[in-house]
């Protein structure tokens, strides 16, 4: 039952990625907004892309791994009580299962 679940999970992500990606790429979105538009939206949101190069390049800094170690709640309680930490909310959720069967599993064998 569990392997069905993460398999329609993934498969549900891999179709959810692959319309976003093809409605895009048929529909171009910003490509016929006129050249004077596109200047005006890029000086109301040039802050906004400062911060966000800012972050790039700090993401860039820490590393491959990093994203590994960010997946694991150094507080379970305040991951579940945030919408941004679902990951990591998960992440526990397998963890707990996992060693929840671990522990059950010379239980059973002594039955």
């Amino acid at each position: 039952m569990g392997g069905r679940t993460i398999a329609l999970y993934l498969f549900t992500t891999v179709m959810a990625v692959t319309i976003g990606l093809l409605s895009v790429n048929i529909i171009r979105p910003g490509k016929f907004l006129s050249p004077e538009k596109r200047q005006e939206l890029s000086e109301a949101y040039v802050s906004d892309i400062d911060v966000r190069v800012t972050a790039a390049h700090r993401q860039k800094d820490e590393g491959p791994l990093q994203v590994l170690v960010n997946i694991v709640p150094d507080n379970i309680f305040g991951a579940m009580s945030t919408n941004t930490s679902m990951l990591q909310v998960i992440f526990f959720a397998i963890l707990f299962r996992y060693l929840h069967g671990l522990w059950l599993l010379p239980i059973k064998c002594r039955e």
